[in-house]
C-alpha cells in the first residue's frame, strides 16, 4: 500500500517535537513492511522554509528526503487541487491531497486537521501514529 507522508509530519524529522519519535518510529515500520512512502516535491520547499524559520542546518532536510519517494507534481494535480470542494482547504494542502489521490496513495499520513478532514470525506484513510502499530490491517490504524 502506497502511504503519502505531507509536510506536517516530515517536519518532526529535523525539528524535535512530541510526536517525533512515535513518527520515526511508524515511518520505520511502515518502511519495514514495504509500503512505499510517497511525497510530493512540494515538501522540499515547505522542510526548507521550516528549516530556515527555526534556524535548523538544511543538511538535516536531505535524510529526510532520502527516506521517500518524491515525486513531481504534474499539471493535472494543480487542477485537481484548485478544482476539490473542500472549501477550508489550503491550497498547498489541497496540492498535496490531489498528489496523493493521483498516485493511488491508500492512505495519508498528516498531522494537519483540514486535510486530514477532507482526505476522509474524499474516502482517503489518515494514519495515525499515536495508534500502536503491531501490524494488524491498515484500516485499524485510520480515523
Amino acid at each position: 500500500m502506497i502511504i503519502y507522508v505531507d509536510s506536517s509530519v516530515l517536519v518532526t524529522l529535523i525539528k524535535r517535537e512530541s510526536t517525533t519519535d512515535l513518527v520515526i518510529a511508524y515511518l520505520d515500520d511502515l518502511a519495514e513492511d514495504n509500503h512505499p512512502l510517497v511525497a510530493g516535491q512540494l515538501v522540499e520547499t515547505e522542510m526548507r522554509r521550516v528549516a530556515s524559520r527555526f534556524g535548523i542546518d538544511q543538511l538535516s532536510v536531505l535524510p529526510v528526503l532520502e527516506r521517500m519517494n518524491i515525486v513531481d507534481h504534474t499539471p493535472v494535480d494543480f487542477r485537481q487541487a484548485g478544482l476539490l470542494q473542500a472549501r477550508e482547504l489550503g491550497t498547498l494542502d489541497a496540492l498535496h491531497l490531489a498528489t496523493a489521490i493521483r498516485t493511488q496513495a491508500s492512505a495519508m499520513m498528516t498531522f494537519d486537521t483540514q486535510l486530514e478532514r477532507s482526505c476522509v470525506a474524499l474516502g482517503l484513510p489518515v494514519l495515525d501514529v499515536h495508534r500502536p502499530r503491531t501490524r494488524p490491517s491498515l484500516g485499524e490504524f485510520a480515523h
